[in-house]
């Protein structure tokens, strides 16, 4: 059985950035977002192993997102990034 992840990742080299995908994906981005200066819930790849242990210790599923129509691509939408403004202010 797979789980549906609560964050996704995709990897900017040498960023990598989290989009919550469940609901309480969308706490775990909320506490991310709270502790990087710009509001964002990314860090550099270096730190990535850390992160993921970090959130799955904390009970949480992070993969990294497929291309566009691979399982985990839900899409980004306008939605999302309404969303996401409102969650930065």
């Amino acid at each position: 059985m797979t789980t549906t992840p609560d964050l996704v990742y995709t990897i900017d080299s040498p960023v990598v950035r989290f989009v919550p995908n469940t609901d309480s994906g969308v706490d775990a981005w909320r506490s991310m977002a709270e502790q990087d200066e710009s509001g964002n819930a990314c860090c550099l790849i270096h730190q990535l192993p850390g992160v993921l242990l970090q959130l799955a210790e904390a009970g949480y599923v992070a993969r990294e997102r497929l291309p566009y129509g691979g399982r985990w691509a839900k899409g980004f939408t306008n939605t999302d990034a309404d969303l996401l403004d409102q969650l930065q202010a």
